[in-house]
């Protein structure tokens, strides 16, 4: 959020009207800096140790309680996902917007997701929980931390394989779409 606020940054880096050097700078100072993700780790290590050492998971929630948490979480993600929809559009939000903007939706996206889990767990989400706990996740379960270590190597050869730039085509473009995942 500091950072942000003292280079000038925009809120994301999708921004068209922002210049290559902007960009450059928000990339270096934040998009690739371990702390800029490091809230959204701590929160799911807090919630995963907190769910392991003590008794959340027995908890029996108030049906308000369980209202209240599935609005904040929704609204949560409609806010972070909608939020900067302006500046898609053309209109870039103030330093102050862009600020906290970029300071609070990936701890705020990790606490709704948090809320998620816990709901899951106290058997709060109804539907979400059955699909979610459904038996066609276990055997992809076990296939994304591989598929985390392969994939930049996979990326990296395609990448690196091009000897000239790309010619559109719906077979490439729905490569880049679910290769890149």
């Amino acid at each position: 959020m500091l950072l942000t606020l003292k280079h000038h940054l925009p809120a994301v880096p999708l921004v068209s009207s922002v210049n290559e050097q902007t960009m450059n700078l928000y990339y270096g100072e934040i998009y690739i800096k371990p702390y800029s993700r490091a809230s959204p780790y701590l929160i799911g290590i807090l919630l995963a140790y907190l769910l392991r050492t003590t008794r959340l998971a027995q908890w029996r929630l108030k049906r308000w309680h369980t209202y209240l948490g599935w609005t904040l979480a929704l609204g949560t993600f409609g806010w972070i996902l909608m939020a900067m929809q302006p500046a898609m559009n053309g209109r870039l939000p103030s330093e102050l917007e862009s600020a906290l903007y970029s300071g609070l939706s990936r701890p705020l996206w990790a606490c709704a997701t948090g809320w998620m889990i816990f709901a899951c767990i106290t058997h709060r989400a109804g539907p979400i929980d059955k699909v979610l706990s459904a038996r066609l996740f276990v055997p992809l379960s076990k296939l994304t931390y591989p598929a985390f270590l392969i994939h930049p190597i996979v990326m990296a050869l395609f990448y690196g394989s091009r000897a000239a730039s790309f010619q559109f085509s719906h077979y490439l473009m729905l490569y880049l779409i679910l290769g890149n995942i």
